[in-house]
């Protein structure tokens, strides 16, 4: 987290930051939060404990970049247009939700680095591929009327 916002700073970009979930070792995330907003000028580091849904995602549309390692960042930021740097391999494995990702080491070069590339995309919103069409409520809704529901059906099974 130092390192993010140390290329954050040395960039000149005004960050907001939300704490992280209490995953192993979020305590070391917090203090170097707390310690780039005390040695903040001009506001440019501002800190949220957490961020209500509906508050984040007006965030998220109306900013330029997240750089972090959140599931936030490959999932909903791809859906919203926003391009992302995610940093170190906590998401590895997962899908990106759109080629709005840039993944980069957790050096501050290799981050400044991914943020200069991240900006240079042109991202536009709704365009996620991997995760569907937001339609599969519908469609599961159409093929449960469609399924005739039998005794057999009904019988719960326990097979273990």
């Amino acid at each position: 987290m130092t390192a993010i916002l140390r290329a954050i700073s040395r960039r000149g970009y005004d960050a907001d930051v939300i704490y992280p979930n209490t995953d192993r070792g979020h305590s070391g995330v917090v203090a170097a939060i707390r310690d780039a907003q005390t040695h903040s000028t001009n506001g440019q580091v501002r800190v949220y404990p957490s961020l209500e849904r509906k508050v984040f995602l007006r965030k998220l549309l109306a900013t330029d970049l997240i750089v972090g390692n959140s599931s936030a960042g490959i999932i909903e930021a791809p859906i919203a247009g926003t391009p992302t740097v995610n940093v170190g391999p906590r998401q590895e494995g997962r899908l990106r939700a759109g080629p709005s990702v840039v993944d980069c080491g957790e050096s501050i070069r290799a981050i400044e680095s991914a943020m200069q590339r991240a900006r240079r995309l042109r991202c536009a919103p709704g365009r996620s591929g991997c995760y569907g069409t937001g339609r599969a409520g519908f469609r599961m809704a159409q093929i449960l009327m469609q399924t005739r529901l039998s005794d057999a059906l009904r019988r719960k099974r326990i097979t273990y």
